[in-house]
């Protein structure tokens, strides 16, 4: 049975201070994630008619290519994988050259068709994220990619994401429908969403992280903290190795209590 892997997704949550990403990052390996991902991008690759707000958040919060390699160092060492979000080719191209060999598509980028080209091709693993995105557009990007170790990860792009609109489901949607393996990007309140998910056989969850839910920022009240983190780790692999394989069979303990159980009682007038 393949195991289930835990992204701590760390985004903007640092407010760009590198001394909060990377006690994040300790922070996520301490509570046992598999991955602690962060976004790379710098507010030159914006569009010119981006309204200013939105440029000035992006410059709050972006990563300067020194500090990611600080930062895959840090994750090197402690042995959680740096993992992070390209927004173009010139982004996924630094990733490759610093060492990354997986990478996450953002759902924003799951129409970039050279974006989504490049990383199957130059990265071994890939995670595709599909908010707001069509099943017709969902099937495009993943024949783009064209790497047999495609992730989809079923998501809503909305923040937070109400109990209503979570829509787990689709996970096992994508699971009829594709030959991927499906995963969880989770915008909800609370590691409810991220539970169930693993229940129903998602087999990467992704939750934002924080050090601090009430941190200004829209991603902060829907992220984990450590505690939060820590419970989905421990959870969701319990939850894991209940789920078993698709059959109905006998354990080794099972069949022998078969053996005493059936002959325990017999028939009487």
């Amino acid at each position: 049975m393949q195991k289930i892997r835990i992204i701590a997704e760390v985004g903007e949550n640092h407010l760009g201070d590198i001394e909060i990403a990377k006690r994040l990052v300790k922070s996520a390996q301490r509570a046992g994630a598999d991955f602690v991902k962060f976004q790379s991008y710098d507010y030159k690759d914006l569009d010119k008619s981006v309204d200013e707000e939105i440029v000035n958040s992006i410059k709050k919060t972006q990563i300067r290519k020194e500090d990611h390699i600080v930062l895959k160092e840090i994750c090197d060492n402690l042995d959680i994988e740096f993992l992070s979000t390209p927004v173009n080719v010139y982004w996924a191209k630094f990733l490759k050259e610093i060492g990354c060999k997986k990478v996450k598509v953002a759902s924003l980028s799951l129409a970039n068709e050279k974006l989504l080209s490049f990383v199957g091709e130059e990265f071994e693993e890939v995670f595709l994220s599909t908010g707001m995105g069509t099943i017709e557009e969902i099937k495009k990007a993943i024949n783009l990619v064209n790497n047999k170790k495609t992730t989809v990860f079923h998501c809503v792009s909305n923040y937070p994401v109400r109990d209503d609109q979570a829509q787990l489901q689709s996970i096992t949607y994508l699971q009829k429908i594709l030959d991927n393996d499906v995963g969880y990007s989770d915008h909800t309140i609370g590691i409810e969403a991220c539970l169930a998910a693993a229940s129903i056989g998602a087999l990467v969850i992704e939750k934002h992280f924080t050090e601090n839910k009430e941190y200004e920022g829209s991603d902060h009240i829907l992220s984990a903290d450590f505690e939060d983190l820590k419970n989905i780790v421990k959870m969701t692999k319990k939850i894991h190795s209940m789920r078993g394989i698709p059959e109905k069979i006998l354990n080794e303990d099972e069949i022998q209590n078969k053996k005493i159980m059936r002959n325990l009682f017999i028939e009487r007038d």
